[in-house]
């Protein structure tokens, strides 16, 4: 049986396609996020409605077993669609991502989370948008992608500011949850040395640490590492697709 996966970031696309079947959802400062689904509840309600969605619909609908990799907030998905069907993933994935569970972060930093909007709607645009450039890269590429991303939002600073605060929101939200968010499946972390994104690179340590979780420090790479050093991403994400598949196979 193939595997099937689901990716939330759609540079690298291409390389994912040539592995499997593939539904891919975009997440970061998607319009999308303002609308919750109306037919979900709890904390994290507009992360189950992506989570649900990658899945194809509830079960018995979904895709049957696939492997989840998410990048940044899409890890995230990842990990609510781990609690809401822990039984469903074959492997997951996470890259420059960070665990959702309340015992990683601090009061504040989750305060800080749910600030984004009003600092980012005040802050300097030409400040805003260098500063969002060169942190969430380290190579002239990955920054020209998220530039080019942002000046989309050139003009309407609001609504940029909108996007990223519901989704920083809506993140501390699934923290405050305190859920388990339990990894029950094989999985690997993929994380930049040079992650200069909050603290993912303390995150990251973390969860390797508390859960044993093999990890992948990518070398030279930002937040955004597989758009610094995409070979290498594509490459961990390879070998882990080819052991799952030898595991199967025995």
């Amino acid at each position: 049986m193939r595997l099937r996966c689901v990716c939330f970031w759609l540079l690298f696309l291409s390389f994912l396609q040539r592995l499997q079947r593939l539904c891919a959802s975009g997440l970061i400062l998607r319009d999308a996020l303002i609308q919750e689904s109306p037919c979900l509840s709890g904390a994290f309600g507009p992360f189950s409605s992506q989570a649900i969605a990658c899945s194809g619909g509830p079960p018995p609908l979904h895709f049957a077993k696939p492997v989840i990799i998410g990048q940044s907030m899409g890890g995230y998905v990842g990990q609510v669609y781990a609690q809401l069907f822990p039984d469903e993933m074959s492997g997951f994935v996470s890259i420059d991502s960070a665990p959702l569970q309340r015992e990683y972060m601090t009061a504040l930093e989750i305060w800080a989370l749910k600030t984004v909007e009003p600092i980012y709607r005040w802050y300097p645009w030409k400040s805003l948008l260098k500063t969002g450039t060169n942190g969430v890269a380290a190579s002239d590429y990955g920054r020209s992608l998220m530039r080019d991303m942002m000046m989309a939002y050139d003009g309407d600073q609001g609504r940029y500011a909108k996007l990223a605060g519901h989704g920083y929101k809506m993140l501390a939200e699934a923290i405050e949850a305190d859920l388990p968010y339990a990894i029950t499946c094989p999985a690997l972390l993929v994380c930049g040395e040079k992650d200069r994104a909050g603290s993912c690179v303390r995150y990251n340590r973390e969860w390797h640490k508390r859960t044993g979780l093999p990890i992948e420090w990518i070398s030279g790479a930002g937040h955004n590492s597989n758009t610094d050093k995409p070979h290498l991403v594509n490459r961990a994400i390879e070998e882990f697709i080819a052991r799952l598949q030898e595991e199967r196979a025995e």
